[in-house]
């Protein structure tokens, strides 16, 4: 089955234009978190509806953007769970 995420993945996209890159969090559907440390990393299909990561321990994860419940910055998840 095919989702189509136009939204997502237009932010995906915009995420990994961004110089310098800071590295992403991509949250899923099934409560995983899927690390991205650089824009090498990732790969969009041209139609934007699958998703393959390569993680720092050499696997491959092919993901429907479906499935994909949010995008963050490594950065913004560090300040935000620090204590005010």
């Amino acid at each position: 089955m095919s989702e189509r995420d136009p939204a997502m993945s237009r932010a995906l996209r915009d995420f990994c234009a961004q110089a310098p890159f800071i590295p992403i969090h991509i949250h899923l559907t099934d409560g995983r978190v899927m690390d991205v440390i650089h824009p090498d990393f990732l790969f969009l299909t041209h139609s934007g509806n699958l998703l393959t990561i390569f993680d720092p321990r050499n696997s491959i994860h092919t993901i429907n953007v479906g499935r994909i419940v949010s995008v963050s910055r490594v950065a913004e998840n560090a300040e935000s769970s620090q204590p005010a």
